[in-house]
């Protein structure tokens, strides 16, 4: 058909359906064959690798550097107190600051110090009284006192109980298991 025979009428239009499109698009053979459409995906491919930007990324020391620097401060500054003294799940309500400020202040004085806090400190965490705490049954124990989520226990074991490092002194040993010397 010529161009001057177009029109810009739409009602010249035939109308066109749902069906007629799908018949058209998916159900009509295709003036390209199976080869030639694999012979364009590689030609395609061809020209993207020609003409595809392509750059070496080299190693960047100044930035191992700098991340080097920044990971050590988060681990001193946050994972090693936490590890070694549990210096951030501490139990709620206890005061890191005046705590150790007593525990200085007590060396080598007597029990009435000049601390604010008049709380005896207990545990393996050197904190005050708080929640759920369970005694050691070895009246010469320094510490005496723990705390159930510095053990890691929910309820209170039956019989006697010791703290691990009673359980290390030979008359405190459980006798189970062993094996009687000949």
């Amino acid at each position: 058909m010529p161009t001057s025979a177009w029109s810009e009428d739409e009602s010249l239009l035939p109308s066109v359906t749902y069906p007629d499109i799908v018949n058209y698009l998916v159900f009509s053979p295709s003036p390209y064959s199976l080869e030639d459409l694999k012979s364009y995906k590689g030609l395609d491919a061809y020209n993207q690798f020609v003409y595809l930007h392509i750059e070496q990324i080299t190693f960047d020391f100044e930035m191992w550097n700098e991340m080097c620097a920044k990971s050590k401060h988060i681990f001193v500054t946050a994972i090693l107190p936490e590890l070694i003294g549990k210096f951030y799940s501490r139990l709620p309500n206890t005061n890191i600051l005046s705590a150790s400020a007593c525990n200085s202040s007590r060396s080598g004085e007597s029990e009435t110090s000049s601390c604010n806090t008049n709380e005896e400190l207990w545990c393996f965490c050197n904190q005050v009284e708080s929640g759920r705490m369970i005694c050691c049954d070895n009246d010469k124990c320094k510490l005496k006192w723990f705390h159930y989520l510095c053990l890691g226990i929910s309820c209170a074991p039956r019989g006697k109980w010791y703290c691990p490092d009673c359980r290390k002194l030979s008359q405190f040993q459980s006798k189970r298991g062993k094996k009687p010397a000949k």
